[in-house]
């Protein structure tokens, strides 16, 4: 799609997206049909340029050329690297409960204190408070 070999440096992929996509870009056409035409070949353009732009990405597809034969694992690492998480689950979970717990402290240490308080305040119970 690109024009470029297996091998070919990011700058010469960059060189000829660039290229492609100034040519084939849908506002440079008039008619619908152009236009039309033009987007989808412009979208190949774009995902190809997303594939190749990046190392681990253009790896996995010369990968997948490479081995046609392992083609559901092939879609399985191209979605997981695509949609799946960039970090940790468990250490976001981690944080997040470690997160709820200090509020969760805090919040009953700062109602033990205002209980404190509130019975220091009233004559009958300020010894009993002040002793707490």
């Amino acid at each position: 799609v690109l024009g470029v070999t297996r091998d070919s440096p990011k700058r010469d992929i960059a060189k000829n997206y660039r290229k492609l996509a100034g040519k084939w870009h849908p506002d440079m056409f008039r008619t619908p049909e152009e236009k039309e035409e033009a987007e989808k070949k412009f979208m190949q353009i774009a995902t190809a340029y997303e594939t190749l732009r990046e190392d681990e990405s253009r790896a996995e597809y010369d990968y997948m050329l490479d081995h046609p034969e392992e083609m559901w694992r092939n879609y399985y690492r191209y979605y997981r690297r695509r949609v799946g998480p960039k970090v940790d689950v468990r250490l976001v979970l981690a944080v997040t409960i470690s997160l709820i717990s200090a509020a969760q402290y805090y919040f009953s240490w700062n109602n033990y204190n205002e209980a404190i308080k509130c019975l220091a305040a009233i004559p009958k119970y300020r010894i009993q408070a002040t002793e707490i």
